[in-house]
């Protein structure tokens, strides 16, 4: 059996108008009660911005476990504190 993602376009979230949104919500929430996960449209986040994300997680995937599990509690908790606005000032001190 083959899993296929939903793709979800979420520019209506952008309207001032709150009516316009539920059929975006109303497919976010089946697909995460029927598959858990799915693909987001209409977000507004440049090409370019993904591309450099996947750099990184490559980067960071390729490098030996016993890095990546140093870095485990420090580069999520404290390069975003996330919801409050405050980014870190250094990276992850990643090879």
């Amino acid at each position: 059996m083959t899993l296929a993602l939903p793709i979800i376009d979420i520019s209506a979230l952008k309207s001032d108008n709150q009516s316009e949104w539920k059929e975006v919500i109303k497919a976010i929430d089946g697909a995460c009660r029927d598959t858990g996960f799915f693909y987001v449209t209409g977000h507004g986040i440049p090409a370019q911005q993904f591309t450099k994300v996947q750099a990184m997680a490559e980067k960071f995937f390729a490098l030996p476990e016993e890095i990546k599990q140093k870095d485990k509690h420090t580069a999520f908790n404290e390069s975003s504190r996330l919801g409050t606005g405050k980014r870190r000032k250094t990276r992850p001190k990643w090879p």
